[in-house]
């Protein structure tokens, strides 16, 4: 999309949740983009149109290949990074581990739940399971994506936004790839978990904009203030009001003004 302005105001990388893809961050980058900024979207391994990890995968830290990407395209300069969901975490380790490639983190339904499940099971056995994996996750999406039971399932907090069906499906058919339940299993034994130490000492300006009624990830919970506590005292703290987990696209216009509010010191 062309932007409104022919000036140039930065660039975002932003990283999409558990089940999402680069759709999740199309009305957001939408608005970016006529404001002037560059946008980055990312199929994370493992999700959208990306590669599919198993026991073969010699996997590469999904840190290592977004700042290597965000390197390539931009040598030299720093970009503003944004997660949503699990995303976050992937946003945060950036942070943390490139620091001088980051010119302010974004945080929006942010997650501090990064334990590494199934680490102490042999690749071998894990892969096993996969196969079972795959064939109860591709019968779940071909069930979401049918009219019939397709709402009665999407009913849940993952799903907590109003699509309407032909949105639906283009979220889920990249989901229909082959070994994506596999890759999802390996993904939660490869991730990187965070260092909270780090993440306290970060000098870049940092904004967590929670929902005031997220499902997933209940602002009074364990997890939600774990992660809040663990970010630098400076952090931006905003509740958007009425809405929920996947606020990036249910409050686009909502999203849009934070987020500008913020990278121009307003918030």
């Amino acid at each position: 999309m062309p932007s409104e302005t022919d000036e140039h105001n930065g660039r975002f990388v932003l990283l999409h949740g558990f089940l999402g893809s680069t759709i999740s961050w199309e009305p957001l980058s939408e608005r970016l983009t006529l404001a002037g900024y560059d946008c980055l979207l990312v199929d994370l391994p493992n999700f959208g149109y990306s590669t599919r990890e198993n026991a073969e995968v010699e996997a590469i830290p999904r840190e290592e290949i977004v700042a290597s990407l965000m390197q390539e395209i931009a040598p030299g300069e720093k970009w503003y990074v944004a997660g949503h969901s699990m995303g976050t975490t992937v946003a945060m380790n950036i942070a943390c581990q490139y620091p001088e490639l980051v010119e302010a983190l974004l945080i929006f339904a942010g997650t501090s739940d990064t334990k590494n499940k199934f680490t102490n099971m042999p690749d071998s056995v894990l892969q096993a399971f996969g196969r079972f994996y795959n064939i109860m996750f591709k019968m779940v999406i071909n069930l979401a994506s049918s009219p019939v039971f397709g709402n009665r399932i999407m009913r849940n907090p993952v799903y907590d936004v109003n699509r309407d069906f032909e949105t639906r499906l283009r979220y889920l058919e990249p989901l229909k790839s082959d070994n994506t339940g596999m890759g999802i299993l390996f993904m939660r034994k490869r991730s990187t978990p965070l260092d909270f130490d780090a993440l306290k000492q970060l000098e870049m300006p940092v904004l967590l904009c929670v929902a005031s009624d997220d499902a997933m990830v209940p602002n009074d919970s364990d997890n939600a203030i774990r992660l809040k506590n663990s970010l630098p005292d400076h952090t931006a703290y905003y509740i958007m009001p009425d809405s929920t987990h996947s606020l990036i696209e249910s409050k686009p216009d909502e999203t849009f003004a934070v987020t500008i509010d913020f990278i121009t010191g307003n918030l």
